[in-house]
């Protein structure tokens, strides 16, 4: 058996000695109704730490192994996923799922976490896969996530969609950010302000500098000044890190906004 096979396994290993770390000593210290959910969970991760523990001792196919690798390729990996948390999800099956989507990350075989923020009944675990999808740094989800912020009703749904999209720096969803701003309530104005100015584009700019208008709050405008400052600085360094030799007009091409407010 090779180096390369020996490594995984021990990756295997270690990810099967955390899980059960997690089970043994979590479960005793909270009072969760989950039986089932951590039944289910127990034994998908048993098929699953089986399942890959074989697939990477067995580098080449062999006649014995065929009946072997038949039953693994027809198992549904993650059908739990789409059966176990309807009703119910609580954190310790987020820490069992993190540590099973984990265990697909190191081999290679984990598949796009959208599938479950778009299908999902219980907001707990969609909550929970928009963060794992930032987490895992899924940027092929992220068209997804932005997709659902128009018709999503849910406000936690919405601020954990677009802290995902921030930290996945998924820069062509602010339009769709911001169309969330005129309907949302106070906590998901914030995050959106922040979405905004972690993006630093002119566009988000423009959108803080007439917020500052529109508002009466002399806190608040104060904050959008100071966001303003910090976005109108950074977005001059990077222009003058694109291209060094660019005059100081086109630098400051952004003063063509109304900033008598600095």
């Amino acid at each position: 058996m090779n180096k390369k096979f020996v490594n995984k396994k021990a990756a295997i290993d270690t990810l099967r000695m955390k899980l059960e770390y997690s089970i043994q000593n979590v479960l005793p210290k909270n009072n969760y109704n989950s039986e089932k959910n951590l039944d289910d969970l127990k034994f998908s991760y048993k098929k699953q730490f089986q399942h890959l523990y074989i697939q990477n001792s067995i580098p080449n196919s062999k006649p014995d192994n065929k009946i072997i690798a038949e039953n693994l390729n027809n198992h549904e990996p993650f059908k739990f996923l789409d059966e176990t948390f309807n009703n119910e999800f609580t954190v310790l099956d987020g820490i069992l799922v993190h540590q099973f989507l984990l265990a697909k990350a190191q081999t290679g075989h984990l598949p796009m976490l959208s599938r479950w923020v778009r299908k999902g009944q219980n907001n707990e675990f969609r909550k929970f896969m928009i963060n794992e999808i930032a987490f895992f740094n899924q940027k092929g989800c992220a068209s997804i996530l932005a997709s659902l912020l128009a018709s999503e009703t849910d406000c936690e749904i919405k601020i954990a969609l677009i802290n995902s999209l921030t930290k996945l720096n998924y820069k062509q969803s602010e339009g769709q950010i911001i169309a969330c701003y005129k309907s949302a309530d106070i906590k998901l104005r914030n995050v959106i302000i922040n979405a905004v100015i972690l993006f630093k584009s002119k566009y988000g700019l423009k959108f803080l500098n007439d917020l500052f208008f529109d508002s009466q709050d002399q806190n608040f405008k104060d904050s959008l000044i100071l966001a303003m400052k910090i976005m109108r600085d950074d977005i001059s360094n990077e222009n003058n890190k694109i291209n060094p030799n660019t005059d100081s007009s086109s630098i400051n091409s952004i003063a063509q906004y109304n900033y008598q407010i600095i």
